[in-house]
């Protein structure tokens, strides 16, 4: 009886290794697929957006200095699950990365490295950036890609204020505000 419940433990572990392993290998070999969309034609194109933090640049538009905060929720009560994502900001990261078995770096690095063709000069606006992953990807690739980003070349917004402090405790670690 014991062998033959050992011998269940490991068809078991047998099924979610290999279940595991097709997930992996599946994503690995997929390639992306890009949608080429036209320029749009007689759009105005804000210019010179930067963060708050950067000092903001002639001609720029102010960033309210309490982003995320009750006042940008009493504003706009549609925006988003701010307060949910406060609650979980200390875990995200960790959470995301063990609950993609640490696809999820991967596919950050595909969008930015395969998906969005950044050119020199290029600006990001990175919606829902919640710790910034994307965002600082974005960023390094565009100072590879430029010899150096200028200030405000990526701008992350998110609900959640937790997020967006953490997003950007992270930014300043890596040098690129």
């Amino acid at each position: 009886m014991a062998r033959s419940s050992a011998m269940g433990c490991c068809r078991l572990v047998l099924a979610l290794v290999t279940a595991a392993l097709a997930v992996i290998m599946t994503v690995l070999v997929e390639t992306p697929v890009v949608t080429e969309l036209p320029e749009p034609q007689g759009v105005p194109v804000a210019v010179g957006a930067s963060l708050a933090a950067s000092g903001g640049a002639a001609g720029a538009p102010e960033v309210a200095p309490h982003i995320g905060g009750e006042a940008a929720r009493s504003a706009a009560p549609r925006m988003g699950s701010g307060g949910m994502f406060d609650r979980i900001a200390s875990v995200y990261d960790s959470t995301n990365k063990w609950m993609s078995l640490g696809l999820d770096q991967f596919w950050r690095k595909t969008l930015i490295q395969e998906c969005m063709r950044l050119e020199p000069g290029d600006k990001v606006l990175d919606l829902a950036t919640g710790t910034a992953d994307v965002g600082i990807l974005a960023g390094t690739r565009l100072q590879r890609l430029g010899g150096g980003a200028a200030a405000g070349s990526v701008l992350g917004v998110d609900p959640s204020a937790e997020m967006l402090r953490r997003g950007a405790s992270k930014v300043a670690l890596r040098g690129l505000e």
